[in-house]
Order: structure tokens, then sequence, then C-alpha cells
């Protein structure tokens, strides 16, 4: 991997987590969330519940960046998935979106592939 193909990666995950940080997202559950982050990043070429397997999905891609919505269950679980999400060559890179700290990865890559985590809490 170049130098610049690095940048560009690490420019477009920010350029994702900046966008979602710049709005404030009013939801009422999981999908409320995804909606919103949807409208958000469509500009940026969103697609939602892009399907991975015969049960799996992203909850949306962006240029290669996952966005996975997370408002319940435990960090474990989600890191788990955002562990194998890391794992496909099609992933550059992850933003996680949470409501609850409890959620937030500890980590800033997993299998060489940076993840960022934002923070939301517009409970409806």
């Amino acid at each position: 991997m170049t130098t610049a193909m690095i940048c560009r990666e690490a420019l477009t995950i920010e350029a994702v987590a900046d966008a979602i940080r710049s709005h404030q997202i009013s939801f009422a559950n999981e999908d409320d969330l995804q909606r919103g982050l949807y409208e958000i990043l469509l500009p940026l070429g969103a697609r939602r519940e892009v399907r991975i397997g015969a049960s799996a999905r992203f909850d949306l891609l962006v240029s290669g960046v996952v966005v996975e919505a997370k408002l319940g269950g435990s960090a474990n679980e989600l890191l788990r998935q955002l562990h194998r999400y890391a794992g496909l060559d099609s992933v550059s890179g992850i933003v996680a979106v949470v409501a609850k700290p409890h959620l937030a990865p500890k980590v800033i890559s997993i299998s060489g592939k940076p993840v960022r985590t934002v923070m939301v809490g517009r409970w409806m």
C-alpha cells in the first residue's frame, strides 16, 4: 500500500466521521439512527444495508468505509462485529456510531484498518 493510498483512505474515513459529527440526529431506535446517517452521508455516496453474505450486512457503506450504528448490546459484541468487517478486503475503514459511552470501541485500528468512533445522543 502506497502513502497516497493510505492518505486517501484516511481522508475518506475522516470525511465520513466529520460529516456525522457535524449533524445532530434525532432518533427513537436504531433504524431511525441509520436513516438519519444515510441522509447525512448520501451526498458522499452512501449505500444502506449492503449485503455481505447470506445473513450479514453493513448498516451503511461509503467508498469502502463501513458505518455501523449501535444503540444496544455489549461492547464485546460490537468489537467482534468490527473485527469481521475489518477482515474483508473491500473494507478500508470503519466508523462506529454509538449512543452509549460503554459501547465505544477502544481501538484506533483493527487488522491495519482505521476505526473511528462517533458519539450521538439525540434520543426522541
